[in-house]
């Protein structure tokens, strides 16, 4: 499985991204056009953020956070990813580098340092089997290439951490590669851009390939998690995702239901997942913010309603909001009536109802996000 051309490499000075299309032989991506309301950090009052990209001013909190060795913390806005320190030249937004960034610190400026915050559905994942991979009997070893997207140029390098089973940590695998389309196969009409397989905010591609997966590892969690470090040096992450395997040929789809709240920390919490009951059916459940021990759910499926509860017993210590709350792992049922275009339609599901509070068991508003697969 091996790349077959690329094409048009351009180096981009600035961001020191090299940009290229790549095609990609053997392999089965499904696009998704998104639609914004299926992104959004959702309320009980069924509330979504906009689309857009704000540039907002938070000079004080650059003058705080940011550090030149690239260990400063991004700024937060719900529903969104920082993507970087901004000011404005000549009436237009630009990406300070590390060295205009501490020029900037070091003058103690008291206005007119921005903050970008790009939808965060940008920085999530797919995931790509081999087209020919078959179950365990069938063959040795297996490949997935990991897609994450992102809005411009403007970050020094894009990635993935990758932990095989919740214990084995894979590494980080770093690129300053970005990809303007890809080509799935030999067909050029099987060309896809950015802003279709993950949103309109969405330009770019980043890619990865994982080599070598054995068969005893086919059912086994591979958690993804995507990461851009900013023109100034701030590493970012984005929303994670479980992949497996046997999803390929088992044609399973892997729903995350992501928390992101870098500044706040929850002890238990219940939500409510959404989904299409009359052509999906429940496989199983995984979790990740807190043990699957302290976890449980109720899957009305007569409703299309999952209810989940965690560690609602225990709520005797606070945990990071920054995980995956749930990865619930559907399958197409037999008797599933919709295809093409409609079944991108149908594959969206909505998170409501959540409810967190910390250990000592005051409220903590945190929101969990709706995914379109």
């Amino acid at each position: 499985m091996k790349k077959k051309r690329m094409m048009s490499f351009m180096k981009k000075g600035m961001a020191g991204f090299l940009v290229a299309a790549v095609v990609i032989a053997g392999m089965a991506l499904k696009p998704v056009t998104a639609k914004a309301a299926a992104y959004g950090s959702t309320t009980e009052q069924g509330d979504t953020y906009d689309d857009g990209i704000p540039y907002i001013d938070m000079t004080e909190k650059f003058k705080a956070s940011w550090k030149e060795d690239g260990t400063g913390t991004a700024p937060v806005k719900k529903g969104y990813v920082f993507g970087g320190w901004y000011h404005m030249v000549n009436g237009s937004y630009v990406a300070l580098d590390p060295e205009t960034a501490k020029a900037k610190k070091e003058a103690n400026v008291t206005e007119g340092i921005y903050a970008k915050f790009v939808p965060a559905y940008v920085l999530s994942v797919k995931a790509q089997l081999n087209a020919d991979t078959k179950s365990a009997n069938d063959r040795k070893k297996a490949s997935i290439r990991l897609i994450s997207s992102t809005d411009t140029l403007d970050y020094q390098r894009v990635g993935f951490t990758v932990v095989l089973n919740k214990k084995k940590n894979l590494g980080i695998l770093e690129t300053n590669k970005a990809y303007n389309r890809l080509q799935v196969g030999d067909n050029p009409e099987n060309t896809y851009t950015a802003d279709q397989v993950f949103g309109i905010r969405s330009r770019y591609f980043s890619v990865w390939r994982l080599d070598d997966i054995i068969d005893a590892n086919d059912s086994k969690i591979i958690c993804v998690t995507p990461y851009w470090i900013t023109k100034d040096g701030t590493r970012v992450e984005g929303l994670t995702k479980y992949v497996h395997v046997e999803d390929g040929y088992l044609h399973y789809i892997s729903v995350p239901v992501n928390i992101r709240e870098a500044e706040d920390k929850v002890a238990a919490g219940v939500l409510r997942l959404i989904y299409d009951f009359y052509n999906l059916e429940v496989v199983n459940v995984e979790y990740g913010l807190f043990p699957d021990a302290l976890m449980e759910y109720h899957d009305d499926s007569d409703l299309g309603v999952i209810k989940f509860a965690g560690n609602t017993d225990v709520r005797d210590t606070n945990v990071d909001a920054n995980n995956i709350y749930a990865n619930v792992r559907f399958k197409v049922k037999d008797s599933a009536w919709y295809e093409g275009s409609d079944l991108t339609d149908r594959l969206s599901f909505r998170v409501v109802d959540e409810d967190f509070c910390d250990w000592e068991q005051k409220e903590v508003s945190v929101d969990a996000w709706d995914i379109q697969y």
